[in-house]
């Protein structure tokens, strides 16, 4: 089955996001009513009101890097891709395991797979 366009799926959450609102201002509405009137699923919606986050919008636990860690690195590859030096896949790997080592722990985390910035690189849109 193909993924629904990205603009089809914003319209869904913010359809599933005005009925939460109004579920919320008048909990006595008929979710089944609620999810005819914004045109989402019904199961969604009572999903959502039972307080499970969607999928996308939850962090796996076998991620290593926080957010910031993602976010930083993201940057410095567009960095140097913009002074013209486009990073190696090797290189990235490299600076991911640099980023898990400035955290101290300890003990210390074990280094990133062979195929991790390969998966990185696909997973981020601005690259």
């Amino acid at each position: 089955m193909a993924s629904q366009p990205h603009a089809q799926k914003l319209a869904k959450e913010g359809r599933l996001g005005l009925a939460i609102a109004s579920f919320q201002s008048n909990p006595l509405l008929s979710v089944r009513k609620l999810a005819a009137a914004y045109n989402v699923p019904e199961s969604t919606l009572r999903t959502r009101l039972r307080g499970i986050q969607p999928k996308h919008a939850t962090r796996s636990p076998n991620q290593k890097l926080s957010p910031t860690e993602e976010q930083a690195l993201v940057d410095w590859i567009l960095e140097l891709d913009r002074r013209g030096f486009p990073p190696q896949i090797i290189d990235v790997r490299r600076m991911g395991d640099n980023l898990l080592a400035a955290r101290g722990q300890q003990p210390p985390p074990l280094p990133l797979g062979k195929l991790w910035a390969s998966r990185f690189i696909q997973s981020q849109p601005e690259l």
